[in-house]
């Protein structure tokens, strides 16, 4: 990955036409840096028109047209301290260290 992402999903049900505000869960809030949280994905339970935002603590929906019975909302934000690297470089000892602690599920 080249970032380091924090994800979570979002399932509103009982959604009605228009604007719709709802609270961002604190931990994701307080687990990525400042104004990086973003729905990467909307996808509504029937062909709708269904637009997804965030602003500050919320996330803001807007359905027009039809109703879904559900919106699924992905949200990605970056992890705290991380904005800006990408494709971080490592050293070989980490790269080792990391795929010694993976390859325990196999070793026992």
């Amino acid at each position: 990955m080249p970032e380091v992402r924090f994800e979570d999903v979002v399932v509103i049900k009982h959604h009605k036409l228009g604007l719709h505000y709802h609270l961002i869960d604190p931990r994701l809030l307080a687990s990525c840096d400042k104004d990086t949280i973003v729905p990467v994905s909307v996808v509504a339970s029937e062909p709708a028109l269904v637009g997804a935002r965030v602003e500050g603590k919320y996330l803001i929906v807007e359905t027009k047209d039809v109703l879904p019975k559900t919106i699924i909302i992905k949200l990605s934000g970056i992890r705290l301290g991380c904005k800006g690297i990408r494709f971080q470089r490592s050293t070989k000892e980490a790269l080792d260290l990391n795929a010694k602690f993976w390859s325990q599920q196999w070793n026992g």
